[in-house]
């Protein structure tokens, strides 16, 4: 018999354990974030990594990998300085050579001009 994908039920005095941890320390948790976490998974909520410690406890710690410092910055680099972040990541070339033509015209008809 092959075996199944399914995995295996969580309890449902683990669910409502957790579910009253979470609530008591302000946080609304969905049936199927409570089942990811007790099952050992993990989820970002609020810049912080969220897991389960014992049997219903919630460990909370800042989120420094860095995909969120990448986040941040280029967050920041947008908000402060109007840094179009999307052209930059998409088509940096693209990005350089327009801000470099608005700049100094005539060194981006030496770079990017016609030959």
């Amino acid at each position: 018999m092959p075996a199944s994908d399914k995995p295996s039920p969580v309890p449902t005095e683990r669910i409502a354990a957790l579910n009253d941890y979470a609530n008591s320390i302000g946080l609304e948790l969905s049936l199927g974030q409570i089942e990811l976490l007790l099952r050992g998974g993990q989820m970002c909520i609020a810049g912080s990594i969220v897991s389960v410690v014992g049997y219903d406890e919630l460990k909370r710690v800042k989120d420094n990998s860095m995909d969120s410092k990448t986040t941040k910055l280029w967050r920041h680099m947008q908000l402060r300085h109007s840094i179009d972040s999307g052209s930059i990541w998409y088509d940096p070339v693209g990005n350089y050579a327009a801000m470099l033509k608005t700049l100094d015209p005539l060194e981006w008809a030496r770079l990017f001009g016609r030959k």
